[in-house]
């Protein structure tokens, strides 16, 4: 991802620009096919979309590719999560590859004190 997070017009260049796709020319093609699958199925299983699930896998793949982990050991690691946890670990990775101004998330259902809404007349 880039450097900068702003969501206001950048002023680019052809040499800035071609500097920044540089990389995407050259990638290599590492994803393996059945850790894809695997990786696919597992998030299907859990009540994901299908597209939705391919997103997720390519954002982690990428993810452990870049940090020098291992994309099988973390869906291993992941087995033993319930779907909530699962949805929470998803979305804290996708908000790490999403810009700074934008975050996804949910809220959690608001629990009123029995004792502060006794005392409330309606």
């Amino acid at each position: 991802m880039r450097a900068n997070y702003t969501n206001l017009p950048s002023q680019k260049t052809n040499i800035k620009t071609k500097q920044e796709f540089q990389g995407y020319q050259n990638l290599k093609p590492s994803t393996d096919p059945s850790v894809y699958n695997a990786m696919v199925g597992f998030f299907t299983s859990r009540g994901f979309d299908s597209s939705s699930a391919e997103l997720i896998t390519e954002t982690i793949m990428f993810q452990a590719r870049t940090d020098g982990y291992s994309s099988q050991q973390i869906i291993d690691s992941m087995k033993s999560l319930n779907s909530l946890e699962i949805s929470s670990i998803v979305a804290e990775i996708l908000n790490y590859n999403r810009f700074k101004s934008s975050s996804l998330g949910y809220s959690p259902e608001y629990q009123s004190n029995p004792e502060v809404s006794r005392n409330i007349i309606a």
